[in-house]
């Protein structure tokens, strides 16, 4: 692939200081960890003597796995009840305080994260705030965005855009949604998903041997469920349980399901429905332990199809080069098969068996086949992750020429007050 070229320092003195932020990191879902492995892996290959802090929700166990410094990123989950609400109010005011801070000791604020921009808009609008107040560089790592922002939302996000000095989306679908909110279209660059910027890095994966509820001497598919709140309501386990008997019986198959986001009452709940209501469930298994990016890549590269409404288990499968069939519950999923020429086999809300069954037959009749094209399909990707490294490394270079910001103090004001009080809920 080549070398990417190394950035001057910003400051000659001491190394570069990241701070990242962005969805909540930590928090149990393997593909806002493969994206913020993805970031940090960027930052280190283009910066190797650069300091990164990340905002997290486990701060030990990603400082230990990423080699990061990280801190708590919200100490008090939104809910209902006054005695909630007050420590809600008493937590805002120590998270401010720690993000204030390490804007302050930062040089470069980085975002990344899904489709952070339309589902959890105040989270960047809320750093950025803080940035500009402390008159920071800022830079947005590719990331999507589903339509159905307000106008209001859209609006706050134009504003800031100029004050990114790069700013990169995940897809040409995100691209026009915010130049037609009114973002420059030559300031909107469009490269991948970092979590394809994990394959770059000759890092050694998991052992085989804590996949030991892989069989491989039997052909497996695998089964990926998701329980977000944008389709959590449409899944069906009577549906998954048909899909998944017709696997085994039909295909002569074992259904492995992989579940995304281990939290509590997502991804393995819809999965655990879907086994009670199998007539083969002795041929199915559940996998309930948190996968790293790593071990969920190497899983999927020994199944035979991956099923899936996970945007980043659909990711993993290209980079495993694993045929996979894709479930729409949202624009991302649409444009990432897309990328392949390949339509949703169904939508979250029509998913059954009758359905899904020509797609599923379809892709493993030609598994093989499929395959060999994922193969190509893979290096030309890998190539356009290249790229996320390649513009990240220019802007630091561009920067490292220019002065400080040196913003107005009106526009930093107002930019410390919006941070202040921003709700951390906006459409």
């Amino acid at each position: 692939m080549g070398c990417v070229r190394r950035a001057i320092n910003l400051r000659a003195d001491r190394p570069l200081h990241f701070l990242v932020g962005g969805v909540r990191f930590g928090n149990h879902n393997v593909g806002d960890d493969a994206i913020l492995e993805g970031v940090v892996k960027i930052l280190k290959k283009v910066r190797p003597n650069c300091e990164i802090t990340v905002l997290t929700d486990q701060p030990r166990y990603t400082a230990n796995k990423l080699g990061v410094k990280a801190f708590k990123y919200q100490f008090v989950v939104p809910s209902s009840g006054k005695i909630n609400r007050l420590f809600r109010m008493i937590s805002r005011v120590f998270e401010n305080l720690i993000q204030v801070y390490l804007v302050l000791r930062s040089d470069v604020v980085v975002f990344g994260g899904g489709t952070i921009l339309s589902d959890s808009p105040a989270v960047i609008l809320r750093l950025v705030s803080w940035a500009i107040f402390a008159d920071k560089r800022l830079v947005h790592f590719p990331g999507g965005m589903n339509p159905g922002n307000s106008p209001d939302t859209l609006k706050r996000l134009l504003e800031i855009s100029k004050e990114f000095d790069l700013f990169m989306v995940r897809d040409i679908e995100s691209k026009n949604r915010l130049v037609k909110a009114g973002f420059k279209s030559e300031s909107v660059h469009v490269t991948i998903d970092p979590a394809f910027n994990i394959s770059l890095s000759s890092v050694p994966v998991e052992s085989d041997a804590e996949l030991h509820w892989l069989d491989k001497s039997r052909n497996i598919v695998g089964i990926g469920i998701s329980q977000e709140p944008d389709c959590a309501h449409h899944n069906n386990p009577v549906e998954w349980g048909r899909i998944a008997d017709f696997l085994i019986e039909s295909l002569g198959v074992d259904v492995i399901f992989l579940p995304s986001n281990t939290q509590t009452g997502k991804d393995i709940l819809a999965m655990r429905r879907t086994m009670e209501t199998m007539t083969y469930k002795q041929r199915a298994h559940l996998v309930e332990t948190e996968l790293t990016p790593q071990a969920e890549i190497l899983a999927i590269s020994q199944l035979q199809i991956m099923i899936s409404s996970r945007m980043h288990q659909l990711i993993f499968s290209a980079l495993a080069t694993t045929p996979f069939v894709g479930i729409s519950r949202c624009a991302k999923i649409d444009s990432f098969l897309a990328t392949f020429e390949m339509n949703p086999a169904a939508k979250v809300s029509a998913c059954t068996l009758e359905n899904i069954r020509p797609a599923l037959e379809a892709t493993w009749a030609m598994r093989n086949e499929i395959r060999s094209t994922l193969i190509s399909k893979r290096r030309l990707l890998l190539e356009t992750a290249l790229e996320t490294e390649k513009l990240f490394a220019k802007c630091l270079d561009t920067i490292s020429s220019r002065p400080k910001p040196h913003r107005k103090l009106v526009m930093r004001g107002k930019s410390f007050l919006a941070a202040c009080f921003m709700r951390y809920s906006m459409s």
